[in-house]
């Protein structure tokens, strides 16, 4: 019989190998660590170290999503697999304390696939990367790079830290006193990729499994970033037309990631991050394995939700910040502000609010989360979109 698990939502963990985590992003983390619920069933668990109110899992079982038990901190459970966000020390040293086996790829492991270093290598042996990307490992090296060899607009990216965080986007050639400290930092923990900022004109996630360096549960979907390349949301279209002549070479690199990510020793879940750019001359190219993240992608999540609604329909898995909506404190009070807008299980259209409306610590008051997730569904990509725009009007603060 398959073990119960527990799942731990440390996605502070590309900044703790960056070693650039902070107590906002620890308490951001365990804010959102409700996220994980859809991913799991009634026998599974999820640690939450903050306290939810008890509306907020009674309104996601009412409307129609099955998740897994919110599980505070402290509880036991002995007999349960640890699934974290991703492999850390932190996180194996938390689900042992609360009794759960830790059956995943060693952390050493995982810290050498999750670096840049080891998508820009595979990107070089298989023509899939940024053209022109340079390793830079001093910061002597990247000033000589910037006066030389490269033509603004360019991005520097440390080899650790999550996806659009700690990038420095540069339209000049000289790095200010504060981009070369963070480039110091940065050099500290491995170095830093300098690549040409391209004209992207779409963004796209893929998730998968690695068992046996083999890929498995490949898909791929539409992804939205904002201009420093930080993910907020996932666009979820049947037979995506807009993916389709990208699909190809999507899946090649998939298949490739995964038997490098294997022949590394890494097991578990995955995703790539791609985009396609527009050339000087006009032409579209698709640069097909730009980030590797070897654990639990956000698409997931987003995924997992997909699966309460007809497969023929359209999704939407998003987020905005605490300062760009307002959210009310009760759900009877979401629904009124929301009105025509608020999730129908009935017709498996509208919206509905992922993440809890109100959290606290012990001791503390409820306070909102830095960010809220959103789940738009409809029966049609122009649905979806017309309701995340009505979205942002009701909740604009």
């Amino acid at each position: 019989m398959i073990s119960p698990r527990l799942f731990y939502f440390n996605a502070d963990f590309d900044f703790s190998l960056a070693g650039a985590v902070t107590e906002a992003h620890r308490r951001a983390v365990a804010e959102l660590s409700a996220l994980l619920l859809p991913l799991g069933s009634a026998r599974d668990r999820v640690l939450m170290p903050l306290e939810c109110k008890g509306e907020y899992t009674h309104f996601l079982a009412d409307n129609g999503i099955e998740i897994a038990r919110a599980s505070p901190v402290g509880v036991n459970c002995e007999g349960f697999e640890g699934v974290p966000w991703g492999w850390d020390n932190d996180a194996v040293e938390v689900l042992r304390r609360h009794g759960a086996r830790c059956v995943g790829p060693s952390v050493a492991t995982v810290r050498n696939v999750n670096s840049r270093l080891f998508c820009y290598r595979l990107c070089k042996e298989n023509n899939r990367g940024v053209p022109g990307a340079r390793l830079c490992y001093t910061v002597d090296e990247v000033r000589m790079l910037l006066r030389t060899s490269l033509v603004p607009p360019f991005v520097i990216k440390p080899f650790f830290g999550s996806s659009g965080y700690g990038f420095i986007r540069k339209d000049t050639r000289e790095p200010s006193e504060n981009e070369i400290r963070q480039i110091q930092h940065a050099v500290k923990h491995g170095g830093v990729i300098v690549e040409p900022w391209l004209d992207r004109i779409l963004d796209i996630s893929s998730r998968f499994v690695v068992k046996n360096g083999r890929v498995g549960s490949l898909r791929h979907q539409r992804m939205h970033a904002n201009r420093a390349g930080a993910f907020y949301g996932n666009l979820l279209v049947p037979d995506d037309p807009v993916l389709a002549p990208w699909r190809e070479q999507l899946d090649q690199a998939a298949t490739l990631a995964a038997e490098a990510l294997g022949r590394e020793g890494y097991f578990g879940p995955a995703g790539i991050d791609s985009f396609v750019y527009r050339e000087n001359g006009g032409d579209k190219r698709l640069v097909a394995m730009n980030e590797i993240n070897a654990r639990i992608p956000m698409s997931a999540v987003a995924h997992a939700l997909y699966g309460a609604v007809p497969e023929e329909y359209t999704a939407y898995f998003r987020f905005i910040g605490r300062r760009r909506h307002r959210l009310p404190d009760t759900y009877d009070s979401l629904h009124d502000l929301l009105g025509t807008l608020a999730f129908d299980r009935t017709t498996y259209t509208g919206v509905l609010p992922v993440t809890p409306l109100r959290v606290r610590r012990p001791d503390e008051s409820w306070r909102r989360p830095s960010r809220t997730a959103f789940f738009v569904a409809g029966d049609s990509e122009r649905t979806v979109l017309s309701l995340d725009e009505a979205l942002r009007k009701a909740l604009a603060p």
